[in-house]
């Protein structure tokens, strides 16, 4: 019983409590401990089953570029001069080679207002009052407390929460040398910033000397001007092309170029001929398929090894892994091997499986490998994307190719409902270690109960033993005392 007080061995000399608790500790040993273990071997189950889980979604993401035709029928563009021109190639561009000269850039309308001798002054001490003034119909208001790089900040916060207003349209504002630099955001001939206002914005925009900006740099430094936008002029092949972005996606099909620099002039030349060109060469983007069936390669053989190492069996200690023998990963490692290496079916061109444009479970001339990895013959693969692409595409994509089908079954593993495979398997181990851990707390219940009935026993044993050693000491008194009644 819970908090009763023993004296083991005051009669008997016996340690009961010790003796009690071998007698328990042998009762766990042969009780308890093989229900732990059970437990402990279902949650290290579980958590293998846990990391083939992250494992085969790790294989999974690796298979959307694959599934995408136009990772094999990519194109890409490369600048011998990037500081003249850039450019970007989406599939269906040609291959072939530009020579582009840029005569000069798209820009946009700039507007720079006088000179403040005390650009840090408050307005007011330009004789301003509060007011409100108009830049490209969007309205500002400001205070004479303002300074001019105040009044640039809540010109750009302004054009930064208008909704109605076209991107284009907007204008940022700066103070650059004790200047208000208006820039449009729209770049081209068309560009163009208009000022208006209240009456005070009109007196603002008069000091500040931007009611009638000279066109152009001025005569004096200080002087307010307007630079005028400009549109991009360049040439591709000879041909002259006028836009008013520096980002054209319109003159090469497939194509989209960023001007980024104006072509070093040619002295005494004209034109297109008066620049120095640069080459820019629009061609298949190998690499890209390439990158991309090597990441899945590499993962599909982590993953592989990573299931394989759960299902070794130990020749030394005699002992399998945690997985050894499963059939589930058996079925598993069968069906993953099986949809990678079997024929594609409905495969248009030359090929039929991947084995065939350098994918195989062997090293080249080696025939097939013992552990089951895929290896990749870069030259093969490459020379097939070169050959046909669209080929190539069709081994992989499509509910059909290798990475849809095996993205249909990825799913039906990896689904989080009852039907997924891993998921009903990873429930039924919880299950199992539930019950066990019931089982054990029962068990524990059960021991401590027998526990205390062994206390119990050894205490009623020795008040027996008291009882007795008290009948005996009154019996010796007895006979003690007959035996000196007679002598005397």
């Amino acid at each position: 019983m819970a908090g009763s007080i023993s004296f083991d061995g005051l009669v008997s000399g016996i340690n009961s409590s010790e003796i009690v608790s071998q007698l328990m500790a042998v009762e766990r040993q042969t009780k308890i401990v093989p229900l732990q273990k059970r437990e402990a071997t279902l949650t290290a189950k579980q958590a293998a089953w846990r990391d083939v889980r992250s494992g085969l979604a790790g294989l999974q993401s690796r298979l959307m570029d694959l599934k995408l035709v136009g990772t094999y029928t990519g194109m890409k563009a490369a600048s011998a001069n990037e500081e003249v021109v850039t450019a970007k190639a989406k599939a269906g561009a040609g291959a072939a080679t530009y020579t582009i000269k840029v005569e000069q850039l798209a820009t946009a309308q700039q507007m720079w207002s006088t000179r403040l001798d005390n650009p840090e002054a408050a307005l007011a001490e330009l004789g301003l009052e509060d007011g409100k003034v108009l830049i490209n119909n969007v309205e500002i208001k400001y205070s004479k407390e303002d300074t001019l790089a105040g009044l640039a900040q809540k010109i750009n916060a302004a054009m930064k929460d208008v909704k109605d207003v076209n991107e284009n349209g907007k204008v940022s504002a700066s103070v650059v040398d004790g200047r208000l630099v208006l820039k449009a955001a729209e770049t081209g001939s068309s560009s163009s910033i208009s000022l208006g206002g209240d009456e005070a914005g009109a007196i603002l925009w008069q000091k500040l000397g931007l009611d009638a900006p000279a066109a152009g740099y001025p005569d004096s430094a200080d002087s307010a001007y307007v630079k005028q936008g400009q549109n991009a002029v360049f040439y591709v092949d000879g041909v002259k092309i006028e836009r008013s972005s520096n980002k054209v996606d319109d003159a090469i099909s497939g194509v989209t170029l960023e001007l980024t620099g104006v072509s070093k002039k040619i002295e005494g030349g004209s034109g297109w001929e008066g620049y120095s060109g640069t080459k820019l060469t629009v061609e298949q983007d190998v690499d890209k398929a390439v990158q991309a069936v090597k990441a899945f390669v590499d993962e599909y053989n982590r993953v592989w090894q990573a299931n394989r190492s759960k299902q070794a069996w130990d020749k030394d200690t005699k002992q399998g892994a945690l997985l050894f023998g499963d059939s589930t990963l058996n079925g598993i490692q069968y069906r993953l091997r099986g949809l990678v290496t079997s024929p594609i079916d409905g495969a248009s061109g030359p090929w039929s499986m991947l084995v065939q444009i350098g994918i195989s479970t062997g090293k080249v001339g080696t025939g097939v490998a013992a552990d089951g990895t895929l290896y990749i013959d870069e030259t093969k693969l490459r020379e097939a994307l070169q050959e046909d692409p669209e080929a190539v595409a069709a081994l992989f994509t499509g509910e059909q190719g290798m990475a849809g089908r095996l993205d249909a079954y990825l799913k039906e593993v990896l689904t989080k409902d009852k039907t997924g495979l891993l998921t009903a398997k990873d429930e039924a181990l919880s299950s199992q270690i539930k019950d066990l851990q019931k089982q054990t707390e029962r068990m524990e219940e059960r021991l401590a109960q027998r526990e205390e009935r062994l206390k119990q026993q050894y205490v009623q044993l020795e008040k027996a033993l008291a009882q007795l050693q008290s009948q005996g000491n009154w019996l010796a008194m007895q006979i003690a005392g007959f035996t000196g009644g007679e002598k005397a």
